[in-house]
Order: C-alpha cells, then sequence, then structure tokens
C-alpha cells in the first residue's frame, strides 16, 4: 500500500491535546472478520464489502469519518468480483451456494441478501463446478433486462454462458 504512513488526517493522531478523527477526515476502516477482499461498492448512502466469507455494509447518517456503523449482511460471501454487477442500485453476485442480489426491506428500509437460485435454478447452480463459479464473468443486457452469466466449462477455459439471472 503507497499510502502506508501518511496521516490522512487534519489533528494530529499523536497529539495528546487534540487527537480527535473530525468528520470529514480520511483514514481506514478496518473489518477484522472480512478476509479476501474481493470488491468494495457504493450503493444508496452505503458502502458495500464483498468477501470471500461474507458481506459488509458501511453506513452512517450522514457518513463521516467520525460517525459510521459496520454491519455483517451475510455470512454467504462472493467467488469471483467479476461476477458482481449492478443493475440499478441492486447488486448481484455468485457465492459457492448460488446467485444474490441485495434488496431493501420497504417497512425497515434494512438492506437483505436473498439467493435468487434458490427457486429456480439451484439445482443447476448446484452442477456448475466450483472452480467455474470462481472464474465467472457478469455482463447486463441492458435492453432486455437480462444478466448474463459467463463461465468455464472445463478446467480448460473454455466459455459458455450459463443463461440469463431472468428479468429484473
Amino acid at each position: 500500500y503507497s499510502g502506508l504512513g501518511e496521516c490522512f488526517q487534519r489533528n494530529d493522531p499523536t497529539s495528546e491535546y487534540s487527537s480527535d478523527l473530525l468528520p470529514d477526515d480520511g483514514g481506514v476502516i478496518d473489518i477484522a472478520e472480512a478476509y479476501e477482499i474481493r470488491r468494495i461498492i457504493n450503493v444508496r448512502d452505503s458502502i458495500f464489502v464483498f468477501a470471500e466469507n461474507g458481506i459488509w455494509i458501511i453506513s452512517g447518517t450522514p457518513f463521516a469519518a467520525d460517525s459510521y456503523s459496520i454491519e455483517r449482511l451475510s455470512n454467504i460471501g462472493i467467488t469471483s468480483p467479476e461476477s458482481l454487477i449492478m443493475v440499478g442500485e441492486s447488486p448481484f453476485w455468485w457465492s459457492k451456494e448460488g446467485i444474490h442480489t441485495i434488496s431493501y426491506n420497504e417497512q425497515t428500509g434494512r438492506a437483505d441478501v436473498t439467493n435468487i437460485a434458490e427457486q429456480t435454478i439451484q439445482k443447476f447452480y448446484d452442477g456448475i463446478e466450483l472452480f467455474s463459479r470462481d472464474t465467472c464473468t457478469a455482463v447486463y443486457d441492458e435492453p432486455n433486462k437480462k444478466i448474463h452469466w459467463f463461465y468455464s466449462s472445463d478446467n480448460l477455459g473454455a466459455t459458455r454462458p450459463a443463461g440469463s439471472g431472468g428479468s429484473t
């Protein structure tokens, strides 16, 4: 990391008098439980962190360096960073367990992770080798409002479409 050792805040963090973090300071947010972070995206007023072992949301109202919260949304992570595609304000991605999206509960406003393959193509998805899930790529077909995922049908790298993720 090229910025290691640099100070991204106005107050001196080593000062015994004025070391407080200010709302517009920069810095680092540590998510101790996350490993193999694959993607970070901004949706609405939140930051979503997609790691191999789960999904986290970092939010604040308003977001500030000295006032934010970190919440784990799911223990199910992301396999391939290229499998993640944004459709409007909704991310869609592949995991070891299925195809997922984040939607917002209308009553609570809370973000929820849903396996969209579970009620449709889960059996087909389960038949795709783990290697292929780890290297899949997503493309959004805007005119037809469909997501297409492409994956290797063998360890030699030949690709074939996984079909579409359905209309969104």
